[in-house]
């Protein structure tokens, strides 16, 4: 098909504008949208390229890009987090509740948790190493001691001072292990649609709504 290219010289920004508009009211998403900047650019590259406009005639770099909307973190209600802590059953009940607990009040993070040991809860502290080995000391609440105490009062003996284990195996609950397990119980809540950085979302959201600011939360 022979381009018209008189036509397309005519063509100014306000008729893409036009035409996205439409795009937009038929609820084309932004991702389908750029993916039409991209090719209208393609196309105005190649008229440059094969010299059927000047470099001065491409209007397409002129087209902006749409910005994706940016989602809201998902978060747990404080009714959903209290059904969540009460899940856990049977013999590992104690020792799944003790991990939900420091999960949903201190906002550790997934690889943190796995690798805390038991020399580093010292009364209410977790001494954590983190990205990089940067060390750092968070303050857990009396409930979440109680929880831990009441794992630690009936944990199994094993060969590694690992504070979470795996009561069969007797060795370090993985990464896997806990996100396979804390996974399950947010199923049983009907809330399937989080993952483990959602319970961080909920420990920011906790200290939001308890006045603590922004810029300490982000730095949790």
């Amino acid at each position: 098909t022979a381009i018209d290219i008189d036509n397309i010289k005519q063509l100014k920004i306000a008729d893409y504008n036009n035409f996205f508009y439409t795009l937009t009211e038929k609820n084309n998403s932004a991702a389908t949208k750029n993916r039409k900047v991209a090719a209208i650019r393609t196309f105005y590259k190649y008229l440059v390229d094969s010299s059927l406009i000047a470099p001065e005639q491409n209007i397409s770099n002129n087209i902006d890009k749409f910005k994706k909307p940016r989602r809201l973190p998902k978060f747990l209600t404080q009714d959903e987090a209290v059904r969540l802590i009460n899940t856990p059953k049977g013999s590992n009940a104690k020792r799944d509740q003790a991990i939900i607990y420091l999960f949903l009040s201190t906002g550790l993070r997934l690889s943190e948790l796995a690798g805390l040991n038991e020399h580093d809860i010292t009364e209410n502290k977790v001494h954590i190493i983190g990205k990089e080995d940067a060390e750092r000391i968070i303050y857990i609440q009396d409930t979440a001691r109680d929880y831990l105490n009441e794992w630690l009062e009936g944990r199994p003996n094993a060969k590694t001072d690992a504070l979470f284990i795996s009561q069969r195996e007797g060795v370090r609950l993985s990464k896997g292990g806990l996100e396979i397990m804390i996974k399950k119980c947010l199923v049983e809540i009907g809330r399937g649609d989080c993952h483990l950085h959602n319970l961080r979302a909920t420990f920011a959201t906790t200290l939001a709504s308890q006045g603590v600011n922004i810029a300490i939360i982000q730095k949790a």
